[in-house]
């Protein structure tokens, strides 16, 4: 996958030996949705409560395949779209941005340039990894509601990509978002908080006919857990569901 300097390195999301490939109608894409067992030895339940006394914050660990080495400089916390919704963005994003506009690196096939797992960042520059530190800031905030808006483009021109992207509303969002930074040690690439869904990378200077586009602007997600990724590569889902 695409790394770029500044922007997280969520792309490459591990596979779980208990994925599953969910196929969702559309055609050149799928979804891929680990299957976790709630109740298994993986299943953490730091015993805090998920909006006051409404239930309590579980926090389930992602078995995957890699090494358990420092894999990223930093830990992410990251919404993924709901598989329907994902599914769309997918879909969209190789019928629209034509693949001889695809940014790849030597050895990389044409896919690996769009967004494999369509997700929005919360907090990317995370130094910890302990999970249940990063659960107690999100805890009691809910399901997070997502307004999607227009097609925009991050212009990387230096470094020869630019990475098209859905613009996203959502104030919990960026409420969110302060509280992680806040509370944890984080370190920013960013001064402002920009929250999107990236779609794919393209050369630079193409697929400015793009801009504006609001084919997404009647769109919404209820996204009702997060996904927290180590700098060491290990994953937690994170229950957002007050009930």
């Amino acid at each position: 996958m695409k790394e770029i300097k500044g922007f997280p390195p969520l792309q490459s999301k591990k596979k779980s030996k208990k994925s599953k490939k969910w196929t969702l109608g559309f055609p050149f894409f799928s979804y891929n949705q680990a299957q976790v067992d709630t109740n298994g030895p993986d299943s953490v339940d730091f015993g805090g409560d998920a909006g006051g006394a409404l239930g309590e914050s579980t926090i389930t660990k992602v078995e995957n395949t890699e090494s358990e080495n420092s894999v990223h400089e930093f830990g992410c916390l990251m919404l993924n779209l709901t598989p329907a919704v994902s599914a769309i963005v997918s879909y969209w994003g190789r019928k629209f941005i034509p693949k001889e506009n695809i940014s790849v690196e030597d050895g990389e096939d044409v896919e690996d340039g769009y967004e494999e797992t369509p997700h929005v960042t919360v907090k990317y520059g995370i130094h910890t990894d302990n999970p249940e530190e990063v659960s107690n800031c999100i805890d009691g905030y809910g399901p997070v509601l997502l307004k999607f808006g227009k097609i925009n483009k991050f212009e990387q021109g230096d470094k020869g990509v630019d990475v098209i992207h859905i613009e996203v509303e959502s104030p919990l969002l960026n409420e969110m978002n302060k509280e992680v930074s806040d509370t944890l040690e984080c370190t920013d690439a960013f001064k402002e908080y920009n929250p999107h869904i990236t779609v794919a990378y393209v050369k630079a200077g193409s697929c400015d006919h793009l801009i504006g586009n609001d084919f997404f602007s009647i769109l919404t997600d209820n996204v009702k857990e997060a996904l927290f990724a180590a700098k060491t590569g290990e994953e937690y889902f994170i229950s957002l569901d007050l009930e």
